[in-house]
């Protein structure tokens, strides 16, 4: 009896390990499909980028984009339908970076000083920069442009109620609609200028917010 549960013992364990070996051997393939996948989408979008430098985004096809990048048109299809499904998706990063604007200042008093907020704006705006300027005249950067101002405008929202402001301020939410609208224009007008520095749009931004928000 003690032999046999000792070689059923011993079978288990054998069995058990060659389970977790295709356990672990299925976790590593899954690990290395996500991350060749992951790649090819980065070598996609900076594909995109190169080519915007050079044409215009209507002029872009999918033959222009899979040659640069090196991919067949087949490995393009696993992961967008289109050139405009990559916009959209590059669209998406964009916004969820602006998105962390809100939680970096989710305890801080921006009606305090307003440059904490227009500072943040210019240094994510810098980071997109090249992408932007690229896209600037197409409906792509419209739709974003739309998106961002109401990103700015909840994100002040939240933050004048979060410190009760917002409360004591007179025709408050029109003041911060104008603000959060002159403050994704301004940055559309800093992005067509070829030399021009943000902390001179800042400057502006600065005061009209101070104009709007400053209680007499």
């Amino acid at each position: 009896m003690e032999k046999h549960e000792k070689k059923k013992s011993f079978w288990n364990r054998l069995i058990r390990h060659f389970i977790n070996k295709d356990k672990r051997r299925e976790n590593s393939s899954d690990k290395k499909l996500y991350s060749n996948s992951a790649n090819t989408i980065v070598k996609i979008k900076d594909g995109l980028l190169q080519l915007l430098s050079q044409k215009d985004l209507s002029k872009i096809s999918i033959t222009n984009l899979v040659q640069l990048v090196g991919i067949n048109r087949a490995t393009f299809y696993l992961h967008y339908k289109n050139i405009n499904d990559i916009v959209k998706d590059v669209e998406k990063d964009i916004f969820l970076r602006y998105n962390k604007i809100r939680e970096k200042l989710a305890n801080v008093d921006i009606y305090a000083d307003i440059s904490l907020f227009v500072n943040l704006i210019g240094e994510y705006m810098e980071l997109d920069k090249e992408y932007m300027q690229a896209i600037i005249s197409t409906n792509a950067f419209n739709s974003l442009s739309v998106k961002l101002v109401e990103l700015a405008n909840v994100t002040v929202v939240e933050n004048f109620n979060t410190f009760n402001h917002i409360q004591h301020l007179k025709d408050a939410n029109t003041k911060i609609a104008i603000f959060t609208g002159a403050t994704i224009c301004s940055c559309r007008q800093w992005l067509k200028g070829e030399d021009l520095k943000f902390d001179i749009t800042a400057k502006y931004l600065i005061e009209l917010g101070k104009t709007l928000f400053v209680q007499n």
